[in-house]
């Protein structure tokens, strides 16, 4: 277990003034490019022009890493190389090539910022100009990591990101190093956030100019669910933050006063809070305003409380799924408007309470566009879902399978291209059964790639061959739960590029579990056994034989 040592925090300042902004013409700048090194050009150009604090950290980060060696993951693929330029600290977290330069921008930043924050026995942060020191191992007392207080939190509660940041045995500083290490998350966080908000101006211009593109309602769709998945961000670390607190107070009460009497972790986590706050309160007003701009520049834009769709070329409609976003969202704020949780986060702030109530509903139903096509009823790694709407159509769903079965745990070894792949993976009756957003995260940037969307109104899971997968978190993570489980019949409709398929699915632990042979089956993916190692390989230079 960690020590911390005390809890009197000196304030470092580090008299480097963060640059100022460019008044450059923001649509002067191509958000739209599409090869590689010209996407990493774009990115460096957005920071040191519209991201001040995007810079600083970049820069800072340079001079700590300059000629340093760091391996890069690209389509599952590594390659080592010595940093030379900022620009490679750029090109270390492209890591799918998806030509996004504004998901790129935000992870760049986020990441970086960690690297900057570690100073052996205290973190540094990043408020206004100055780095603040927050010591974290000067009381003598152990510091209990976030798992004992959010391990078991119950099912509702086990948000988006809570098995990587909060659950038992997560690998991360956010639980090896409590309240301090959650600061570090939140902190990235708003930091990444903060680099595409400073951009906010270039997209809105950017449409102004060129008007309507696929190419362009794709970006714009992956810009919003940047956002979402920032703003949830925002309320999970929050809420681990004081669930955390309330149970030092509990059961650490020597704990807890160490933590109070830190004024520089308060006043940090005060810095981050509000003005954390304030972007994900400044957010619902920016994505009317996107919408209205689509809508007012060539697109035909329909949103709700589960979707952002436009309508293409062909007559189909693209979107992204903001449901869940919206959903765990609301569960954290009704959880932190109680009145403990209240009542601790103005401790922790230094707040009158009346002050510190959270808004109980997101403001995410944008006002209706006049004159316009918009049209508004009310508004997780993005799902895109393609739908046919021209005519409406009967769902069918394919007949299940009959009774629940057991599940056991898959323990051969599975290779994809010659490259060791670990899964999360069941034997069900004999055959071997695949989470499908695994399956899609390792194809993507293969010639057998294929996506993954989910119509929620009619209960559909749509497969897309030859589109590059859609990252929605969680992908390729193990599962928390050991030994046999139950696997439910999936119930939901499953569509290969338009047209009802024939799959065996099953549900388990709130995931779709496909049977490995017809996924590749389907996708044209060689599957080979060796019954001696015990191993799969799968190939896609080859196709499928059954």
């Amino acid at each position: 277990m960690k020590k911390i040592i005390s809890l009197i925090l000196v304030i470092t300042f580090i008299f480097t003034l963060i640059p100022a902004v460019s008044a450059n013409t923001p649509a002067d700048i191509n958000i739209m490019a599409t090869e590689r090194e010209q996407i990493w050009a774009v990115v460096e150009k957005l920071i040191y022009e519209y991201s001040p604090a995007g810079q600083y950290i970049l820069e800072s980060s340079f001079e700590r890493t300059k000629g340093t060696t760091s391996t890069r993951i690209y389509n599952s693929k590594t390659d080592t190389f010595t940093i030379e330029t900022l620009r490679d600290l750029i090109t270390l977290w492209d890591m799918t090539g998806t030509g996004d330069v504004f998901t790129l921008l935000d992870t760049t930043v986020h990441e970086e910022y960690h690297r900057i924050q570690f100073y052996g026995q205290y973190y540094g942060h990043l408020v206004d100009n100055d780095i603040v020191r927050v010591d974290y191992m000067s009381s003598g007392l152990d510091l209990i990591k976030t798992e004992e207080a959010t391990g078991n939190l119950p099912e509702n509660l086990r948000t988006q990101r809570w098995r990587t940041y909060a659950s038992q045995g997560a690998a991360t500083s956010s639980n090896t190093r409590g309240v301090y290490g959650l600061l570090n998350e939140l902190s990235a966080y708003y930091y990444g956030n903060k680099a595409i908000f400073d951009c906010y101006e270039i997209l809105i211009s950017y449409l102004e100019k060129n008007g309507y593109s696929e190419e362009l309602g794709d970006l714009v769709l992956n810009y919003i669910n940047s956002l979402y998945n920032n703003m949830q961000a925002f309320y999970e670390f929050t809420f681990w933050t004081i669930h955390y607190m309330l149970y030092l107070q509990e059961n650490y009460p020597a704990l807890y006063s160490s933590v109070m009497d830190n004024k520089n972790y308060r006043t940090v986590f005060k810095y981050f809070y509000d003005n954390f706050e304030k972007s994900a309160n400044d957010m619902p007003k920016k994505i009317e305003n996107i919408l209205e701009s689509l809508a007012n520049n060539g697109f035909n834009i329909s949103a709700d409380s589960a979707s952002i769709n436009f309508r293409i070329a062909s007559g189909r409609s693209k979107g992204v799924v903001i449901d869940s976003f919206i959903r765990e969202i609301n569960i954290l704020k009704t959880e932190l408007n109680k009145e403990k949780y209240v009542k601790m986060l103005v401790e922790l702030l230094d707040r009158d309470i009346t002050q510190t109530q959270i808004t109980s509903e997101p403001t995410a139903e944008p006002a209706p566009v006049t004159e316009s096509e918009l049209i508004i009823t009310q508004p997780e790694i993005i799902e895109f879902i393609i739908i046919d709407e021209p005519e409406p159509e009967i769902i069918l769903e394919p007949e299940p399978a009959a009774e629940p079965q057991t599940a056991r745990p898959a323990s051969a070894t599975v290779l994809i291209n010659g490259e060791n792949a670990a899964f999360d993976a069941y034997n069900i009756a004999g055959n071997n059964y695949f989470k499908l957003r695994d399956l899609a995260f390792v194809l993507s940037g293969t010639e057998k790639q294929f996506n993954v969307g989910w119509d929620r109104e009619n209960n559909a899971i749509a497969l897309t061959s030859g589109e590059a997968y859609g990252i929605v978190g969680g992908e390729m993570e193990p599962s928390t739960t050991a030994g046999n489980r139950t696997a439910a019949p999936t119930t939901s409709g499953i569509y290969l590029d338009g047209e009802l398929a024939d799959f065996t699915a099953y549900l388990i632990g709130g995931n779709n579990y496909f049977k490995l042979r017809d996924i590749m089956e389907a996708f044209d993916v060689y599957v080979g056994w060796d019954g001696e190692s015990n191993t799969i390989t799968l190939d896609t230079s080859m196709g499928y034989k059954s």
